[in-house]
């Protein structure tokens, strides 16, 4: 299987909200990208799985 091309992805955020997800992350040692992808994992359970429909 091809390995899937890398995307970038931007959102807006004040700039309080970007300070406190970044004290987040470093908090459950993680990225900011890991800790969204998990969040929306908890939120919507096999979301990525739709990628093929």
């Amino acid at each position: 299987m091809p390995e899937d091309k890398l995307k970038q992805t931007t959102f807006r955020l004040k700039e309080s909200d970007h300070q406190a997800l970044k004290i987040l992350a470093a908090k459950e040692r993680k990225s900011i990208q890991d800790l969204i992808l998990t969040a929306l994992d908890k939120m919507f359970p096999g979301w990525r799985d739709n990628r093929k429909n």
